[in-house]
């Protein structure tokens, strides 16, 4: 439960990736849609937040605290939050907006 944010560290993203024995590992927990790539093609990757039901969405302009950068970061916005699209083999991310599908831009770490 302690969350991955987007500056976690290259030794860090190993070691999640070695003990879940996986090459792209998905997260949760931190409500911010990121994209961490690692060496050899390997990703750790969040979908943001798709719990908000749309009848109790979070206020417009509501922030969630990140506790690695020390800043509040944009909360979903009203619609029902996000979801993440994970292509495979290719191994490409996306994240959308769950209100209406359109792609919204993720946070990228390494």
């Amino acid at each position: 439960m302690d969350g991955v944010y987007p500056k976690v560290s290259a030794i860090e993203a190993e070691r999640l990736l070695a003990r879940a024995d996986a090459d792209i590992l998905v997260v949760g927990h931190t409500h911010i849609p990121l994209e961490i790539l690692v060496s050899g093609g390997r990703a750790i990757v969040s979908p943001g937040a798709l719990l908000r039901h749309p009848a109790h969405p979070m206020a417009e302009g509501a922030l969630l605290y990140d506790p690695e950068s020390q800043q509040f970061v944009p909360a979903p916005s009203a619609g029902g939050g996000t979801f993440g699209m994970l292509e495979l083999p290719a191994g490409r991310f996306t994240v959308h907006r769950a209100e209406d599908g359109t792609l919204v831009d993720i946070t990228r770490g390494r």
